[in-house]
């Protein structure tokens, strides 16, 4: 959508804060590397093993308390802390089974390594710890990771059909972060709903509309007053002259408003599309981009950027490629 307010030159990217903590469990080749990268950047680390030899090659590691739990991984542990968390295990049957106990977070990586023939197990996602430079990059992942999961913990908290809502005439970049939205919220075991304030009249976001035969319709005020998440995407509350909708989510590129405020914000001013930002979100959580869904996303970036010419970020140009 048409920008109201001027850019501001800082960049504003998702925090790349070191992690408060990452667990491990486990006891495969792997793991003391693993221990030794987090560590090595600041990281405190629990581990959860059935190995009492891992135990005792832990001992020296400063910052790595180490619980020793059955052999079967069978059931969770008492005093488990919240995610990411990192299975060390070359069993796939022992992955799958403590999968199933861990709390409900896209932030589980599988640590074993995979040759070609191989294919990741449904659920889990992998972490490359080989090089100490690679660090930064992990902990934007962890940091995008957790924007995914309080996303999803949100719409479970829902007691309605969230709504995820476009303004006015909505454009390719607000359809495609919608649709991007929705399906997230999908994944998190919900329906969400998409809607538009006003009345589609451009001949793109028409023609965007037809091709992707998607139930994105005009917002009844029922609906609106019906639902107890509403997530506000490629605009804020503020650009409602009446009757701004109540967001708990938001999810932007343009300038942040005086008046903006709400549960979840994610706002990235210099970011050139907010379908890059749910491009982000779903390729890091290993979440699937159907090509109805990749069309949207791209065509959102690509309009909103002039095919990359302006107001074009180091993040627009990897959704890009991604997307193709």
């Amino acid at each position: 959508m048409a920008r109201s307010q001027s850019r501001n030159p800082q960049s504003r990217k998702p925090a790349d804060a070191v992690p408060a903590q990452v667990t491990i469990i486990g006891h495969n080749s792997q793991l003391l590397a693993t221990v030794g990268f987090f560590v090595g950047g600041g990281v405190p680390v629990r581990v959860f093993t059935s190995s009492d030899e891992v135990e005792v090659q832990l001992a020296p590691y400063p910052d790595v308390q180490v619980t020793k739990i059955d052999a079967n991984y069978d059931a969770r542990p008492d005093g488990l802390p919240p995610g990411p968390y990192v299975l060390a295990l070359d069993q796939l049957d022992l992955a799958e089974r403590i999968r199933d106990w861990l709390p409900a977070t896209v932030a589980v990586f599988w640590q074993r390594a995979l040759t070609r023939r191989q294919r990741l197990p449904k659920g889990f996602l992998t972490l490359s710890t080989a090089q100490i430079d690679l660090r930064p990059q992990v902990w934007r992942r962890l940091a995008t990771l957790a924007r995914v999961d309080r996303l999803m913990d949100i719409a479970r908290s829902a007691q309605q059909q969230p709504l995820i809502l476009m303004y006015g005439d909505p454009d390719p970049d607000a359809i495609g972060a919608a649709l991007g939205l929705a399906a997230i919220w999908r994944a998190a075991g919900t329906t969400p709903i998409i809607r538009y304030s006003g009345e589609v009249q451009r001949y793109q976001n028409k023609l965007l509309l037809s091709y992707l035969k998607q139930p994105i319709e005009r917002l009844r005020e029922t609906e609106r007053a019906a639902a107890d998440l509403i997530a506000v995407v490629d605009a804020q509350p503020g650009f409602w002259r009446e009757s701004p909708p109540p967001a708990r989510v938001i999810i932007d590129h343009h300038p942040r408003r005086d008046d903006t405020a709400a549960e979840y914000l994610d706002l990235r001013d210099a970011y050139g599309a907010t379908s890059t930002i749910l491009t982000e979100y779903l390729v890091e959580a290993n979440l699937p981009i159907t090509r109805r869904l990749a069309t949207a996303l791209l065509y959102g970036l690509t309009s909103d950027t002039d095919d990359l010419q302006r107001h074009t970020a180091s993040a627009d140009i990897k959704a890009y490629d991604v997307l193709h």
